[in-house]
């Protein structure tokens, strides 16, 4: 499931390597915040949500996922 960093992200139109320049967090470790094997410290996490918009504790809430639709036996 997606990350609210991500989705930010995505909104925003910049790709991880432009939120680093921005941030001045490294690409890698966005990448591992966007797929949940890292959470970002404090300072990381302010940086990024200044670039982001956003506060820092939203982009620590889970993405809410699209529901696939069901599809039922013909």
């Amino acid at each position: 499931m997606p990350n609210v960093l991500r989705m930010k992200r995505i909104e925003l139109d910049i790709t991880q390597s432009q939120l680093s320049i921005k941030s001045g967090v490294e690409q890698f470790r966005i990448s591992l915040f966007e797929r949940g094997l890292a959470i970002p410290n404090p300072d990381q996490l302010d940086r990024l949500s200044k670039v982001l918009g956003t506060s820092p504790e939203e982009l620590l809430k889970p993405a809410k996922g699209v529901a696939l639709e069901e599809t039922k036996p013909k």
